[in-house]
């Protein structure tokens, strides 16, 4: 964005806009906030850095937490972000299930205005979403993913879940 500003004052821009980064305490710079030290207060064990998850077709699954730490709905750690990339073009199938010492979550994950409905398996343990959908190598996918628990307005059953989330290529 800052290319686009004359040359002149490109240097005050950048200069005021990292001073206002400082005295928010935001300390990434890089992409989806790379680089980002401050956990808002949070113990290191509350997995909220890094703010954005990656994982691709070749990775393992990865573990994502939804916490009620700081409170809920719309709080820091209510929601994992993950950047999902494919290296092949095609049907790919994404699945979050709760782990163990995770027991009646919801788990839930969307993306952009996607909300995967009728592919949740709530109603015995383990609890999941799955996804499967056509994606295009190259492009990459941001979800986010939560515990419906920590997210649905009623305080009464918020609490700290983790869950594994991964993705298959289709064959």
């Amino acid at each position: 964005m800052l290319q686009h500003l004359p040359a002149a004052s490109r240097a005050t821009t950048q200069s005021r806009l990292h001073a206002l980064l400082r005295r928010h305490n935001i300390f990434g710079r890089g992409d989806n906030g790379s680089g980002e030290t401050n956990s808002g207060g949070l113990p290191a064990s509350a997995r909220v850095l890094p703010v954005y998850k990656s994982l691709s077709t070749w990775n393992s699954p990865i573990t994502l937490c939804s916490l009620n730490d700081a409170g809920t709905p719309n709080r820091l750690g209510n929601f994992s972000f993950v950047e999902v990339s494919f290296a092949q073009s095609g049907s790919h199938t994404l699945t979050m299930t709760s782990i163990a010492a995770s027991r009646g979550t919801l788990p839930m994950f969307s993306w952009g205005d996607v909300i995967p409905q009728g592919e949740r398996q709530w109603t015995s343990e383990p609890r999941s979403q799955t996804s499967t959908r056509n994606f295009r190598a190259g492009e990459p996918l941001v979800l986010q993913a939560a515990d419906f628990r920590n997210i649905d307005n009623d305080p009464s059953n918020d609490d700290d879940s983790c869950f594994t989330f991964s993705v298959v290529k289709n064959p």
